[in-house]
């Protein structure tokens, strides 16, 4: 069974609701032996119990205002998006030898009925300490903020550990980084390249999948933890060229909070999810 036809059987609960409470103790209480999961606010932890409340009431998550998110194979039309040059063999771009087109993706988009908001998140590990870190703010504050020392208390929208490799043999340079995706009705963000997807599971509120990229040029290797919250609506990357056990590690202890602030609708309506490979 490829990929492709994986799709109806592994992704079909990111769409299921519980219809009873034992299945919601289950969702909101994980058992699993040393696993951690993302630790929420008391108020996202309200929000949580409501909605896994109104799910075992047999209520829809659209007809509830919750959030849905789908996942499919990228069409042409957005692999369009991921034209790249090619490397030579000493790994630098060969602009002369025209463009190449990704052969596959995979690409996310949200259904809802309700608003989504920017969220937040506060690492409580790291294999390195990040020297990128930015909190939330306009594009001028967030310029103001390259340099300033990193805070393992603060509250951050992405944070990465950026080696300062070029791509050329197989260093992507980008170890890890964790960003709010920003992901909004309307908007289909594409993984771009052959993938595999290695598992998908709950942490709690979170539906997560794990995804290995397949690349065969010299952008070297890739993975991503995703994590999607079905009753806020939001998606957290961790990306980078870790493997995916330490990348899981990093998300398992990330404490996340959702903020009051709209997720800003710029009018696009196709993205692209990656680590700044360039």
């Amino acid at each position: 069974m490829t990929d492709r036809e994986q799709f109806r059987a592994v992704f079909g609960r990111l769409h299921a609701s519980a219809d009873t409470m034992t299945e919601v103790q289950k969702r909101m209480n994980p058992k699993e032996k040393g696993k951690k999961t993302p630790r929420l606010s008391k108020k996202a932890l309200t929000l949580t119990l409501a909605a896994a409340l109104l799910l075992a009431l047999g209520i829809t998550a659209y007809a509830a205002g919750l959030f849905q998110m789908q996942v499919e194979p990228a069409t042409e039309e957005e692999l369009e998006l991921g034209v790249y040059p090619v490397r030579d063999e000493e790994g630098n771009w060969d602009y002369e030898a025209g463009p190449q087109l990704p052969t596959d993706g995979l690409t996310f988009s949200l259904s809802t009925d309700g608003p989504v908001c920017q969220t937040e998140f506060r690492p409580g590990w790291l294999p390195t300490q990040p020297n990128h870190a930015y909190q939330r703010g306009t594009a001028a504050d967030v310029i103001a903020q390259e340099g300033k020392p990193w805070d393992p208390e603060d509250w951050y929208s992405s944070v990465s550990f950026d080696t300062g490799a070029t791509g050329s043999d197989g260093d992507l340079g980008i170890r890890y980084q964790i960003f709010d995706a920003n992901l909004r009705p309307g908007l289909r963000l594409t993984l771009m390249g052959e993938y595999r997807i290695v598992k998908t599971e709950t942490w709690g509120d979170l539906s997560v999948t794990e995804v290995e990229m397949l690349y065969t040029d010299f952008r070297g290797q890739e993975n991503y933890v995703l994590l999607f919250s079905e009753s806020r609506g939001f998606l957290i990357v961790v990306g980078g060229s870790n493997d995916l056990e330490t990348l899981e590690h990093i998300a398992r202890e990330l404490e996340i909070r959702q903020t009051d602030v709209p997720v800003i609708d710029t009018g696009s309506t196709q993205g692209l999810i990656n680590i700044g490979r360039g």
